[in-house]
């Protein structure tokens, strides 16, 4: 009789880890047939969008959302269509998963239905493949669709940003992000997924989120990560402020997320539905009269700056003690920045009160 060591059964689960992927490869041109999505053409959208991706011929942006319910859900419904229309309107193929593709295991059905997708774009050729999958939550509510989702993508300037989420008091909320149609998110999802198999001491404490978290805060994956403001386009609806009628969304925000709430959810996801279809245009606010323009330039500006900023400390770090005088103050800089920047983004003044302090320390470092 064969007994299988812990390290046989680790190196057996990551040999399936990587089989599961050739199958996706494999398959990804059938995945119409796999599952049930909508999907409108681009070349049809009455909108337009300014920020096509020049390098792709298809849709810069596909979005993305799973209901995995037994019986028909009328309120996460009401909320899907909710961005079905939006992605009517600026030329965004929906995909919607409606039943499980991982029995036993239905909480990381996100992360196997965001490989499947992935792959079926990577599997297209250059020219054709959209750019960027953006997925949201089936409890989050489009509010303003005259917002699109590529003003918050990242310049060209910043080619190696692939992953783009926001943050809420407990970490990374995987209610809204956007993943990149690249090699890295692959591979990040397919580390997500086998963290419960090959590294069960790890606790995961929300299934995806969790694993995401934990596989994207990992060197080799946490440079390609940029946390954004978390009202731009996740902001919570809670209880408490439902009790004190200050609504963490205002008119004119892109959408509102109902995490949490257990049993309620669908009772306070209810009148806000009816304000989406009956009173839109108490929430709809052309995106040129809002302050998002402005704001997503000055986040991506603060950013680009940081990571100048961090490139010259490297520079002059490597120009060793004999030039740069308190290479301490450099490096302790540096360290500061670089943390801010992988775990807190989306924080603006501290991101740039870093980069100031950096770029002092290197002033006063240079002989």
């Amino acid at each position: 009789m064969h007994i299988h060591s812990p390290r046989s059964q680790k190196a057996f689960l990551g040999s399936a880890s990587v089989f599961t992927l050739i199958v996706f490869f494999l398959f990804a041109r059938h995945f119409h047939a796999l599952s049930a999505f909508t999907r409108h053409s681009f070349q049809t959208s009455s909108t337009y969008d300014p920020l096509t991706d020049p390098s792709e011929g298809g849709p810069r942006v596909q979005q993305a959302t799973t209901t995995l319910h037994d019986e028909y859900d009328p309120a996460f419904e009401r909320a899907i269509k909710s961005h079905i229309k939006h992605g009517e309107a600026w030329g965004y193929p929906t995909h919607v998963l409606r039943h499980s593709m991982l029995d036993g295991n239905s909480q990381f059905n996100k992360i196997s239905y965001l490989q499947m997708l992935l792959l079926s774009e990577m599997v297209k050729p250059y020219g054709q493949r959209a750019g960027w999958i953006v997925w949201f939550d089936a409890d989050t509510i489009i509010l303003n669709p005259k917002v699109p989702w590529t003003i918050f993508l990242p310049p060209t300037t910043l080619p190696n940003i692939h992953l783009i989420a926001s943050k809420n008091w407990d970490g990374f909320n995987s209610g809204v992000f956007f993943l990149r149609v690249h090699e890295w998110s692959v591979k990040m999802l397919a580390d997500a997924q086998a963290i419960p198999s090959l590294r069960p001491e790890i606790t995961i404490k929300w299934a995806d989120q969790s694993a995401m978290l934990e596989s994207f805060s990992r060197p080799q994956f946490r440079d390609a990560v940029a946390y954004q403001p978390l009202h731009w386009y996740n902001a919570f609806q809670l209880q408490k402020s439902l009790v004190k009628d200050k609504p963490d969304v205002h008119p004119g925000d892109m959408l509102i997320h109902f995490a949490g709430l257990m049993k309620d959810k669908r009772a306070i996801m209810g009148p806000w539905l009816d304000k989406v279809e009956n009173t839109a245009d108490q929430w709809t606010v052309p995106v040129e009269n809002t302050t998002y323009l402005r704001d997503v330039q000055e986040y991506w500006d603060t950013y680009a700056q940081a990571k100048n900023t961090l490139n010259r400390a490297n520079d002059t770090l490597a120009l060793g003690s004999s030039v740069v005088e308190s290479t301490q103050a450099v490096e302790d800089a540096y360290a500061s920045l670089q943390d801010m920047i992988w775990t807190a983004a989306d924080n603006l003044e501290g991101m740039q009160s870093r980069t100031q302090s950096l770029g002092d320390a290197l002033e006063q470092a240079v002989r």
